[in-house]
């Protein structure tokens, strides 16, 4: 986990120390914040790869900050903190947006083992934003957004006709990479491409990827 930068929200002042000198220990860069406001604007200034976010804070819910990092970046990857045994908590916020959670009291190498699949998961992201960008400049373009926009629910979509070129040939040439750099897993590249896992079939199937079909 060299050069994963994260944020840890939470008001326990031991529980900050011991994770810090935990991630810190596994190479992170760790900086923490006591509050949820205070954490915001943390988040602002320093946009870690992760945070490890409390439910529960002095200020405000954990819940309300996990949906301001989202207005601020759709795609901030959030480890909430819950209490043990409280699945109902944690299942609303991964459906807020939440990338995973972590109940209290932590087992130290699953929390590790967690942080390194988040943190692949922010450098698979950088590694599609740059295909991105490869893609649009091979097919004159000034971003690969233009061509494949996102709907109101964040799933792709060909939002605007470019005459003369072919833009599902294009879209079904980045789904085939992105499958390629994770080894194949639907849901991971669901995530990255921030799909549901049923249009990522979809385009799989539309595009013959189901049985290797080339670009």
């Amino acid at each position: 986990m060299k050069q994963a930068r994260i944020l840890i929200i939470d008001d326990e002042k031991l529980l900050r120390w011991s994770l810090q000198q935990n991630l810190e220990k596994e190479g992170c860069s760790v900086i923490t914040a006591e509050k949820g406001i205070e954490g915001l604007n943390l988040y602002k200034e320093e946009r870690p790869d992760i945070t490890l976010l409390d439910i529960h804070l002095p200020d405000i819910s954990g819940m309300t900050v996990l949906e301001r990092i989202k207005e601020i970046d759709r795609d901030a990857i959030v480890v909430m903190i819950v209490p043990y045994g409280d699945i109902q908590t944690a299942v609303k916020s991964v459906r807020m947006g939440a990338y995973d959670f972590v109940e209290k009291p932590f087992n130290m190498d699953k929390l590790n083992i967690l942080i390194k699949k988040a943190f692949e998961t922010v450098v698979l992201r950088k590694e599609v934003s740059r295909l991105r960008g490869k893609l649009s400049l091979q097919n004159g373009f000034e971003g690969f957004d233009c061509i494949v926009g996102r709907s109101g629910s964040g799933e792709l979509e060909i939002n605007i006709p470019v005459g003369g070129v072919d833009i599902e040939k294009i879209e079904k040439k980045l789904l085939k990479r992105v499958l390629e750099m994770t080894g194949g897993d639907e849901v991971r590249a669901a995530r990255l491409l921030n799909i549901t896992g049923d249009k990522l079939k979809y385009r799989m199937q539309e595009g013959g990827l189901f049985d290797g079909g080339e670009s």
